[in-house]
């Protein structure tokens, strides 16, 4: 295996960025670690519960899960208010698209099993999917990710479903922006070699803090390393150069760098 001995390689994951942290190290690679976004549960949020209620009235929708973390919170926030059951049945009743295999995996933890799952793991291709199926009448639940998906929910009701989309996190732009900071510092004076990024919000929260402009002209030279085309999209609308893995995973990204660059 190459090594990436005195390679400084920064990492913008705020969740599970241990095990990517420690496959660079055990390369020989410096990490920076510079988590750029972080995510807050919505358990207490009104608009959540409302649209579960609403969930739970409904006779065998069609679920869309797009992230693992998101169900897992959903049901956690189903659990505090006494509905978790009820949630789980329901869910069991419905037919369940995910968008990739982490959905796939919260699934399969509470005894589900998806229908469909996207070759590309993109919102892009779910709505395709969804949309050659028609969905005329059709009541389509949807978790997303962080924030609203117009990109998906506009083009379902225009051809005539009816959507409940839920919210069970929000990510945000870390309080202490340092670390952000440090890496752009790095990139501009050529100390950094590569940077990695596991999360579209990770991507666009950098973006924001440092500039667009800035940061796409600091990352010249550098190896921008995505985990798969849904977190590559904020930097490519941007300009910015990237690499991905063939298998949207950590291990493949990690390969991916070490190809590139070791030696």
């Amino acid at each position: 295996m190459k090594s990436l001995a005195g390679l400084r390689i920064g990492v913008t994951a705020a969740r599970k960025a241990e095990e990517q942290i420690g496959m660079l190290e055990r390369r020989g690679a410096r990490v920076l670690r510079a988590p750029s976004v972080e995510y807050v549960r919505l358990d207490a949020d009104p608009a959540l519960r409302s649209a579960t209620d609403r969930v739970l009235g409904l006779t065998a929708p069609t679920v869309v899960i797009t992230t693992g973390m998101g169900l897992r919170g959903w049901l956690e926030a189903a659990g505090e208010w006494g509905l978790r059951a009820e949630l789980t049945e329901l869910l069991g009743s419905a037919r369940i698209l995910v968008r990739g295999p982490k959905a796939a995996g919260a699934v399969r933890e509470i005894g589900l099993r998806e229908r469909y799952t996207p070759e590309s793991e993109t919102d892009a291709e779910l709505l395709a999917y969804l949309l050659a199926e028609g969905v005329d009448g059709a009541e389509i639940v949807l978790q997303s990710h962080g924030e609203p998906l117009p990109a998906l929910t506009d083009p379902l009701r225009a051809a005539g479903a009816r959507v409940t989309e839920l919210l069970p996190y929000r990510w945000q732009v870390p309080e202490d922006t340092a670390p952000m900071r440090d890496l752009f510092e790095l990139a501009c004076s050529g100390e950094l070699d590569a940077v990695t990024f596991t999360s579209a919000p990770a991507a666009q929260a950098l973006i924001q803090v440092c500039g667009p402009a800035e940061l796409a002209a600091a990352l010249r030279g550098v190896l921008v390393a995505c985990v798969g085309p849904v977190t590559a999209k904020p930097l490519l609308d941007r300009g910015i150069e990237l690499a991905m893995p063939s298998r949207a995973r950590t291990a493949a990204l990690v390969n991916l760098v070490t190809e590139e660059l070791g030696h």
